[in-house]
């Protein structure tokens, strides 16, 4: 059993895009792990991030068994957006808060969404939109707490 642990946006754009290999990094074996135990350890290393798409807390066994199977978070992407066009940065990779930083500012955008005039079902269609919208949300004060908040709407 293999698990992607980080990149798996980029694996699941290379799937639609047809490609059927790419590099990867192993990090650990955990082959000889009872189940149990190889879920523990991947929480306890913070290796996996239980919530779907909709920000809903799931076990190991609603993960997707397969890149095909992901299901799109547009708020993801929007926190992508976000993150390169300087809305937050990433900083020092060895602190906690920096883990799954995209995840927290999808969750942020997700919550604060209302605040726009863009339907969640328009994310992707009006994406460029989006972008703007959602970097107006994250340089709001209530952002800040959040790691690697800026308080800027572009990088200029």
């Amino acid at each position: 059993m293999s698990f992607i642990s980080d990149h798996h946006h980029l694996a699941r754009a290379l799937y639609d895009l047809g490609e059927s290999e790419t590099y990867c990094i192993i990090t650990d074996n955990l082959s000889d792990e009872r189940v149990d135990d190889f879920w523990k350890r991947m929480e306890g290393n913070n290796r996996v991030y239980l919530k779907d798409q909709n920000g809903k807390i799931i076990t190991p066994s609603e993960l997707p068994a397969s890149i095909k199977d992901l299901s799109n978070d547009p708020f993801r992407s929007l926190a992508g957006a976000v993150r390169e066009s300087c809305g937050f940065e990433k900083g020092d990779k060895s602190s906690s808060s920096e883990d799954y930083l995209e995840f927290q500012w999808a969750d942020y955008l997700r919550a604060h969404w209302a605040q726009t005039d863009i339907p969640t079902k328009d994310i992707d269609t009006n994406f460029d939109n989006a972008i703007d919208a959602a970097l107006h949300l994250a340089a709001q004060k209530d952002a800040a707490n959040l790691p690697g908040y800026t308080g800027k709407i572009s990088c200029d």
